[in-house]
């Protein structure tokens, strides 16, 4: 059991470098259902990532996406 937990603690943390090298840039998110979702990855934590979607940057008010990280996919830097 320790040994099945420590695994976990390490992916998570693994996970959580991989993100904050995302913060701030614009990603694509892919979702299990197929979903395709581009923004600026403005945060995450434990469960979900917080996204300002592009298609609205430049309207006064700002739609946050959240995903569940469950739910993700694929994520990448936009090119």
């Amino acid at each position: 059991m320790a040994g099945e937990q420590k695994i976990k603690d390490e992916r998570s943390q693994n996970s959580d470098k991989y993100l904050s090298d995302f913060m701030n840039k614009v990603v694509v998110c892919e979702t299990l259902s197929g979903k395709t979702i581009t923004g600026i990855l403005t945060g995450y934590d434990k469960y979900e990532l917080i996204l300002v979607e592009t298609k609205d940057i430049k309207s006064r008010k700002l739609m946050k996406t959240i995903i569940y990280k469950h739910g993700l996919f694929s994520i990448r830097e936009m090119d």
